[in-house]
C-alpha cells in the first residue's frame, strides 16, 4: 500500500540522487585540474548521503526503508552495514561508494545530528587521534594505536575497530610483535628478486640509532622515489670543487657566507699579498 512515507521517501531519495550525480558529473570532469576541489566534492557527496541515510534509516521509517529496498531490488543480507544499502539506494551499482559505507556509518555516529549539512567540513578535518583521546573505551584506544589515519580514510578505519571482532589481534598487537622480532643482520642480507635494484627496510630507532628489522620487498618503486628525492638534494647541494671556484671568482669582493653554505656575515676576501692601510697588518 501506499502511503504519504512512501511517496516522501521516494522523494527524498531521487532528490538526493540528482544533487549526488550533479557533483560527479563535475567531478569526473574538473579533477585532474582541481585535486582540492575534486576532494572537497567527494566529502559533499558523503554529506549528502549522510543527509539522506539519516532519513531512510530513522526508526519510524523501518518498514518503508525495507519496502524501498523491495522497489529498486536492493538485495538484503544478514549483517550487512546499512548504509551499503544507502550507497545502492542513492548511486546504484556505485563499488566506490559502496566500500565506503563504513566510512560512512563511522560519519553518522561521529558527526553530531545537528551538524549534518557541515559533514564536509567534519571530514575534511576528521584525525583518528581525536577519536583516541576522547573516547572512553580503552580496548577502542589501544586498537588505535599510534594511527594518524584522516578524513575518509581514518573513518574507515575506526569503523572497522568500532565494529572489529574481540578477541582478534588488531594493528598494534602486530607492531609490539615486530618490535620483538630479532634484528635484521645486514651482512648475511639476500634479496630473493634477481631483477631488484631497491629495496627498502623498516627499522626501529633504539638509544638514537636506527636497528634494522626486515627488508619489504616489492616496493621498488618506493624505494626509487626515496633515492631520488635524496639525489635531487644532493644534486642540488654545491661540490668543494664548486665552492673553490665560487671563492677564487669573489677574490676583493664581499663574499656572502650563503653562498659558501656557512653564516650570512660578510666576509672582505682580499688577493695574496694586496697592501692595507690597517694597522696589525
Amino acid at each position: 500500500m501506499t502511503t504519504a512515507i512512501t511517496h516522501a521517501l521516494d522523494a527524498t531519495l531521487e532528490a538526493a540522487k540528482v544533487e549526488i550525480q550533479t557533483i560527479l558529473d563535475a567531478q569526473r570532469t574538473e579533477a585532474i585540474r582541481f585535486a582540492d576541489s575534486s576532494r572537497q566534492r567527494t566529502y559533499r557527496v558523503a554529506q549528502h548521503l549522510l543527509r539522506l541515510g539519516r532519513v531512510l534509516l530513522l526508526g519510524d521509517n523501518r518498514a518503508e526503508f525495507a519496502s524501498l529496498l523491495m522497489r529498486n531490488a536492493v538485495t538484503v543480507r544478514a549483517g550487512t552495514n546499512e548504509w551499503a544499502y544507502v550507497v545502492e539506494l542513492a548511486l546504484p551499482g556505485d563499488k566506490t561508494w559502496k566500500n565506503r559505507a563504513g566510512a560512512l556509518r563511522a560519519l553518522d555516529h561521529y558527526c553530531s545530528k545537528d551538524a549534518t549539512d557541515k559533514a564536509a567540513e567534519f571530514i575534511d578535518k576528521f584525525a583518528i587521534q581525536t577519536v583516541k583521546k576522547a573516547t572512553d573505551d580503552t580496548a577502542l584506544a589501544d586498537a588505535i594505536g599510534d594511527s594518524q589515519a584522516a578524513r575518509l580514510d581514518g573513518l574507515a578505519l575506526v569503523d572497522r575497530l568500532r565494529h572489529r571482532d574481540p578477541q582478534a589481534p588488531t594493528d598494534a598487537d602486530f607492531l609490539s610483535a615486530a618490535r620483538a622480532a630479532e634484528p635484521l643482520n645486514i651482512a648475511d642480507l639476500k634479496i630473493t628478486d634477481p631483477k631488484a635494484e631497491f629495496v627498502m627496510i623498516w627499522a626501529q630507532v633504539v638509544n638514537g640509532g636506527a636497528v634494522p628489522m626486515a627488508v619489504v620487498e616489492g616496493s621498488e618503486a618506493l624505494a626509487k622515489k626515496a633515492a631520488i628525492a635524496t639525489g635531487k638534494l644532493l644534486h642540488s647541494k654545491p661540490s668543494g670543487r664548486e665552492l673553490e671556484d665560487a671563492v677564487d671568482r669573489k677574490v676583493g669582493d664581499f663574499v656572502f657566507g650563503d653562498e659558501l653554505a656557512g653564516t650570512t656575515e660578510p666576509t672582505f676576501v682580499r688577493e695574496a699579498g694586496a697592501l692595507t692601510d690597517e694597522v696589525g697588518e
